[in-house]
């Protein structure tokens, strides 16, 4: 049943956890790039699968205290009315989302995959098209084929040097992840609306992580925390652009639909190439990413503009 806060406007906290939310997602793709990268320094077999674990184990547990300390009946309340929601809430984000993006992020720049997953707000859009039955409107579709265009540009030019098979495949990797993170914005929207947003995330993300404890490799740990920057990078994820990042991302959905916050994504990219080049020096400055991403910006406010003046609906 909606609730009287889902029929108000956004506030200036509901802005300001959006905000948050984007600066520690867009230092994410640098922060998970150093995080690879020192994992394959120490010959471990399978980094885009190792770190998973690496990054959600923390989170998991810290959420596990607070939901069996401070959150335990309106844990069991959420589990006992969305059970199969929730489950699958977590699956997409946690070995769906990070999956795909960890295993794009071994073949393409972090400026590159942060600009393929700003595809999400199209892809939200496209998703609650089939699942809400929604009308497609001729500038949204004059939207996507812009986007698309941009990431065209972006995949073949915006790497800064001649592209790969492998390039292409982690580009096409990278673009399933998108489509995992818009499944799970629709999915927690009627949950919010009877929950708190911190619920809802603790007990997704503690599903989505039981399946990955499979993927554990030995020495993973010893090689992130050997690393020069790995232990800052792995501890900014799993307690900054995770358990803040996702708990901050949900607190808008009371008051906005999921198509609406999505398109909050698109500043992602502008974040995440400024700080991979200048904080975390893990990419250099390339014209043709540059044009891309102001392509791919341009198609995604093109399919969007006008969902602001509508009402959310409840």
């Amino acid at each position: 049943m909606p609730t009287p806060e889902s029929h108000a406007r956004p506030s200036a906290h509901h802005f300001a956890a959006i905000t948050a939310a984007v600066v520690m997602f867009a230092n994410a793709f640098p922060a998970v790039k150093v995080c690879l990268g020192a994992l394959e320094g120490e010959q471990i077999a399978h980094p885009a699968l190792a770190f998973v674990p690496l990054r959600f184990v923390p989170v998991a547990l810290i959420f596990l205290l607070v939901s069996l300390i401070a959150l335990r009946r309106e844990t069991w309340a959420l589990l006992t009315r969305h059970p199969l929601r929730i489950a699958l809430a977590g699956l997409c984000v946690v070995p769906g989302y990070n999956l795909c993006v960890n295993a794009g992020l071994e073949e393409i720049n972090p400026g590159v995959s942060s600009l393929i997953v700003a595809t999400a707000p199209i892809q939200t859009m496209l998703l609650s098209l089939a699942i809400l039955g929604e009308r497609i409107q001729v500038r949204r579709l004059l939207g996507i084929t812009i986007a698309f265009g941009g990431m065209l540009i972006v995949v073949t030019l915006g790497q800064g040097h001649h592209v790969t098979a492998a390039m292409l495949r982690g580009a096409l990797v990278t673009l399933l992840a998108p489509a995992m993170w818009a499944m799970f914005t629709i999915l927690l929207k009627p949950v919010i609306g009877s929950h708190r947003p911190l619920v809802a995330t603790a007990v997704a993300v503690m599903i989505g992580t039981v399946p990955v404890l499979l993927l554990f490799e030995r020495g993973s740990i010893g090689a992130l925390l050997e690393a020069p920057r790995g232990l800052g990078s792995w501890l900014f994820l799993s307690i900054g652009a995770t358990a803040l990042g996702f708990w901050l991302w949900t607190i808008p959905l009371r008051v906005i639909s999921p198509t609406a916050l999505a398109i909050f994504v698109y500043f992602i990219p502008l974040v995440a190439i400024v700080s991979s080049i200048w904080l975390w020096h893990t990419e250099t400055f390339n014209l043709w990413l540059a044009l891309g991403g102001v392509v791919v910006i341009a198609g995604v406010a093109q399919a969007n503009i006008g969902l602001w003046r509508r009402p959310a609906p409840g």
